[in-house]
């Protein structure tokens, strides 16, 4: 069993990235590998709401849901891919968006296991003697769904 931030080192050596990360669907970090440009809570946020706008161009354009979003500034390229209910990152220069994309890609049933074993089997709460939980959330897992804006 690999564990999500050895899938990330891997991702991450793999693609030749500055740095990989996988984000809750609402942006918060889960795990990161190597070193951001950007705050990492800051890129989670962004990388969170990058997708979601890719969602919903797919949407809207019958495309269908993506398999990667790739954004190509002057000198670096950050690509977003949905694993489950997260987002995973990657980071590198402009030159490599494609292996960063072909990267992701690559390693995706690895992160998805990784994610869901690290992520997906907790157990649920318990109460306390005497006390009520509150009525489960109508979001499942950990990203909000599509249309929930």
């Amino acid at each position: 069993m690999d564990t999500l931030a050895s899938v990330l080192w891997d991702l991450k050596r793999a693609g030749g990235a500055q740095a990989a990360m996988v984000s809750s669907g609402d942006g918060l970090v889960l795990e990161t590998a190597g070193d951001p440009p950007v705050d990492p809570e800051t890129l989670a946020a962004y990388a969170a709401s990058g997708l979601m706008v890719g969602e919903r161009l797919g949407d809207s354009g019958a495309f269908g849901p993506p398999e990667a979003v790739v954004i190509v500034y002057g000198a670096r390229s950050v690509v977003l891919a949905p694993v489950g209910p997260a987002v995973a990152v990657l980071v590198g220069s402009a030159a490599q968006a494609g292996a960063l994309r072909l990267a992701l890609l690559r390693h995706m049933d690895a992160l998805a296991r990784a994610v869901r074993e690290e992520f997906g089997t907790r157990p649920a709460p318990q109460p306390a003697p005497g006390e009520d939980l509150p009525a489960p959330s109508s979001q499942a897992g950990v990203r909000p769904a599509p249309d929930a804006a």
